[in-house]
């Protein structure tokens, strides 16, 4: 399970590094070009949104989640009890 933080924008400023980005299906993925780690996912129909593993960000601790989406790819034996607002694909818009 990967938890995604929704930002506005293009992307991010990398401070170090480049990562390796593989494009599918009108996706963009981008990786660690080291270790392999998901790092950000832009959908390209949904431009002026990306998404970022949120255990990459600086105190990712502190971002706390609003919702869970695309609960159509969930494994069916994953139950969230936590009340927050599913969606079977994208959160309403930021």
């Amino acid at each position: 399970m990967v938890a995604w933080s929704f930002f506005r924008g293009s992307g991010p400023v990398w401070t170090r590094g480049i990562p390796k980005m593989l494009e599918w299906s009108g996706r963009e993925r981008y990786f660690c070009p080291g270790c392999g780690t998901a790092l950000l996912f832009k959908d390209l129909s949904q431009p002026g949104i990306y998404e970022m593993t949120t255990c990459s960000l600086d105190a990712a601790e502190t971002v706390l989640p609003n919702d869970h989406n695309w609960t159509c790819d969930q494994l069916p034996w994953l139950k969230m009890a936590d009340g927050l607002p599913r969606y079977a694909t994208y959160t309403p818009p930021l």
